[in-house]
């Protein structure tokens, strides 16, 4: 409402620390009938894409970042504007043939849900890779000492993820307008019961930045502790 107060959700400084403008990094924008021949070269490595779905009027984003411990790396950025349910899946299989995705995040909304149901359908191997996440929806993280689950905001959660990695100084961001501008207005308001409302708005690059990063956490977390309880597809 006018007159409440936002607050910015990154600092920029944090996030200008973390681009490096020599990272190899390709940026692609594509259409609807524009031809898609796949990143020019791909170096041996643990890949993980993250997607933020749209179609007529909201374009979608991929992001690629590549697993380089202790860093994440963004190697690849695909923005699409006004392209189909069909379209999207079979880019998302043409970057899986040339990255071997070791996990891939997309953000439930109505797209989103549409494509990764139709990709977990062609079998066992994308049901593994593929994990689709409810913004709104909450998650269990591992349990306190005290056997006691906690319970977690799934947007609030995947953007500490970030927070933290900017932070440490962990992740590398590529020289890339759109992802600067997104980050540095981004912001959010504390609602009356205490809860995080982030803006909507002009933050695809953000949110599949979000579902690239908590696809890694969780696979790095469930390599470790198998039995750990969070959400996929199947439980928004």
């Amino acid at each position: 409402q006018h007159g409440a107060p936002m607050h910015a959700v990154f600092s920029l400084d944090e996030y200008l620390q973390c681009v490096d403008p020599s990272l190899d990094f390709e940026d692609i924008t594509l259409r609807e009938n524009d031809p898609f021949d796949g990143p020019t070269e791909v170096r041996p490595g643990d890949y993980y894409l993250g997607c933020d779905l749209g179609y007529a009027r909201d374009p979608s984003e991929f992001v690629v970042y590549r697993n380089e411990p202790p860093h994440l790396s963004n190697v690849l950025r695909i923005h699409l504007e006004g392209v189909n349910y069909a379209r999207q899946q079979q880019l998302i299989e043409a970057l899986d043939g040339h990255y071997n995705f070791q996990g891939i995040g997309i953000d439930a909304g109505n797209s989103g849900r549409a494509v990764a149901h139709q990709l977990m359908a062609l079998g066992e191997t994308w049901c593994q890779k593929i994990q689709a996440f409810e913004f709104g929806g909450t998650m269990e993280l591992q349990p306190l000492p005290d056997g006691r689950l906690v319970r977690r905001r799934v947007k609030e959660f995947m953007t500490e993820l970030i927070q933290r990695r900017m932070n440490e100084g962990t992740i590398r961001f590529p020289t890339l307008a759109d992802r600067e501008s997104q980050y540095a207005a981004h912001t959010y308001a504390v609602g009356a019961s205490g809860q995080i409302v982030y803006e909507k708005g002009n933050d695809h690059v953000i949110d599949a930045d979000r579902c690239a990063l908590l696809r890694h956490y969780r696979d790095q977390l469930e390599e470790s502790t198998p039995s750990w309880a969070g959400i996929g597809i199947a439980g928004f």
